[in-house]
């Protein structure tokens, strides 16, 4: 990658990091932004900028835009097209804490799913931590059965999707590169989201407009700097790391929203992100 090979940037822990404190800003600049235009409209700006700088770069390196497994790609693509429209929904309804928190709900699905799809059997302590976590989920969403909140379900939906875009790149990371996967994706948003944005678009504010660029230039830097990090450190040391993100987005929605998480939400993050992270640090690591 063509960073400047500062030490620093050579440590997967800083590079997560990174990556979180990009994402969280994505996170951000997208809530604001989806005040006055569309999901659709937001996924195409973000997913846009961010196929336009990986063509150019993986131009200039020569990496594969077909890759090895094309059809598999595509359905990574998919799923992680349809768990980037759900959480940008979720954003737009729900405090930016609490989508955050249900979007990175994925290593329970990907734990749950793999006995599914891929055949594996999880262990009474996976089956465990599992339901530790859904107990978390149920006190964000605090479901009133006769008024079910849909901006909770989906967020806790794009994490069920993020998992099985996980399961993908399981399947196709000793075969294909993360850029191209990575490119799948961003193309694939950007096809999908402009008919979309063009059934609900919004003219809108100059400054609605940069905040759409940089929401895709955050979460294209997003995406490098976690792809550097799983690059210079082991997926299991690093992946907890990205909870931290969580936490960005609880501030930026108590400062920049003036969104309070009231003690169920607390109580409840508390409790995915335990669980998840002694999820990931099991023997066989989640992707």
């Amino acid at each position: 990658m063509n960073l400047p090979q500062h030490k620093l940037l050579k440590n997967g822990i800083f590079c997560m990091l990174l990556s979180c404190v990009f994402f969280s800003f994505m996170g951000a600049f997208v809530k604001i932004a989806l005040q006055r235009v569309g999901v659709g409209q937001a996924i195409f700006c973000r997913s846009i900028i961010t196929a336009s700088i990986l063509a150019i770069f993986m131009f200039k390196n020569k990496i594969s835009f077909v890759g090895q497994h094309p059809l598999l790609l595509l359905g990574r693509a998919l799923a992680g097209f349809t768990a980037l429209s759900l959480n940008f929904y979720a954003v737009s309804k729900i405090p930016l804490g609490d989508a955050a928190i249900l979007n990175q709900t994925s290593p329970i699905f990907v734990a749950l799913l793999s006995a599914f799809l891929l055949g594996e059997r999880p262990s009474a302590y996976s089956l465990f931590l599992s339901a530790v976590s859904l107990l978390g989920v149920v006190l964000i969403i605090k479901p009133v059965f006769s008024h079910l909140n849909i901006a909770y379900v989906a967020g806790l939906l794009s994490g069920f999707m993020a998992a099985l875009a996980y399961l993908s790149i399981r399947q196709l990371h000793n075969t294909d590169s993360s850029f191209t996967m990575a490119m799948y994706f961003a193309a694939v948003s950007s096809v999908f989201s402009f008919p979309w944005m063009l059934h609900h678009f919004s003219a809108t504010f100059p400054f609605i407009w940069i905040l759409l660029v940089l929401s895709g230039l955050a979460g294209t830097l997003g995406q490098l700097f976690l792809t550097v990090a799983y690059k210079y450190e082991e997926a299991w040391v690093i992946a907890p790391i990205n909870y931290s993100g969580v936490l960005f987005s609880f501030l930026w929605g108590i400062f920049l929203f003036k969104e309070s998480p009231d003690l169920y939400s607390l109580m409840g993050s508390v409790l995915i992100i335990v669980s998840c992270i002694l999820l990931t640090r099991r023997p066989s690591p989640l992707p």
